[in-house]
């Protein structure tokens, strides 16, 4: 029965993005720094929770992007408790890596996470520092940046894009920089539809501070348009914007090598991360890879 219930609702969710126009203005985070112990727990046990599911794609895109890419250095911004961190460093062939992020109860659940060093590292750094200036890296220095469910936390679109140019200028020429983060919904209805169905789902699972920053993070989302508007001219990469058919809950920037080619969804698998997504969230996560296996969109900006 889940299954139907979350293809209605998915359904129903295309539909009404469908035929509506972006109506809902942004409202900021009350808080833009993540300390209350209660969420940052949460937030400890976010594989446990809706955000699983844009961190298994992601995983797997970057798989898709970085699979003939050996030895690479890492910086992980917005890091928060390390638990993309550790997932790339397990399934990617990471060298070293820095994590970043304003958040000092944060950044020691990072270093707990990875308290037994993977063995492949050479060097492993989690650093309290603002994301967007990242002058104390040298440039050309790093094989990829990532930027995970955080652009919503700064606080205007100028410093996303000097983020993603600085990310740019820290990053290779044949390095990669990947941005994923969801949408704000174009209507309150349409928000409160999304909100009650995902918020039951983590309810189910005792997550409820997540619940809190998840329903302030949906109204502090960038829309369709100005995700557009962050991609930064001049820099030393091809930027690609890629999106889903139907209802378009999640944006992703990816700064590509300027003679990259296409990026394939073809080898996405749906099995793949079941092992370690809560059975909860098992239909969605269908949902989400059939959506970008057969409908992914992708819009690609001059640099």
């Amino acid at each position: 029965m889940s299954w139907l219930s979350d293809l209605i609702l998915f359904t129903k969710l295309s539909v009404l993005d469908l035929l509506n126009r972006q109506k809902l203005k942004r409202i900021p985070e009350p808080d833009s720094i993540t300390t209350d112990p209660a969420a940052v727990e949460d937030y400890n046990q976010v594989h446990n929770s809706s955000l699983v599911l844009p961190y298994a794609l992601s995983l797997q895109i970057l798989q898709i992007l970085l699979k003939n890419k050996q030895n690479i250095r890492l910086l992980d911004l917005a890091c928060g408790p390390g638990l993309f961190s550790k997932w790339m460093a397990q399934n990617l062939s990471i060298q070293s890596l820095i994590g970043m992020d304003l958040s000092n109860p944060m950044l020691d659940r990072a270093r707990e996470r990875f308290v037994k060093n993977e063995s492949h590292l050479t060097s492993i750094k989690f650093i309290q520092n603002d994301v967007t200036d990242l002058s104390s890296i040298p440039s050309a220095s790093l094989d990829l940046v990532t930027f995970m469910n955080a652009a919503h936390h700064i606080p205007n679109l100028e410093l996303v894009k000097k983020t993603l140019s600085e990310a740019s200028r820290v990053c290779k020429n044949d390095g990669f920089i990947f941005l994923a983060d969801h949408t704000r919904p174009r209507t309150e209805k349409i928000l409160k539809i999304y909100y009650h169905w995902i918020s039951k789902k983590n309810k189910k699972l005792g997550l409820s501070a997540h619940n809190l920053d998840f329903y302030h993070s949906l109204y502090a989302g960038w829309d369709t348009q100005e995700f557009s508007l962050i991609i930064p001219a001049g820099t030393n990469h091809k930027w690609i914007e890629i999106y889903p058919l139907g209802f378009q809950y999640i944006r992703f920037i990816i700064g590509v090598p300027l003679d990259f080619g296409k990026i394939s969804f073809a080898d996405l698998k749906v099995e793949k991360s079941l092992d370690f997504i809560p059975v909860e969230f098992h239909p969605l996560w269908k949902l989400l890879l059939i959506q970008f296996k057969l409908g992914a969109r992708t819009k690609s900006h001059s640099v």
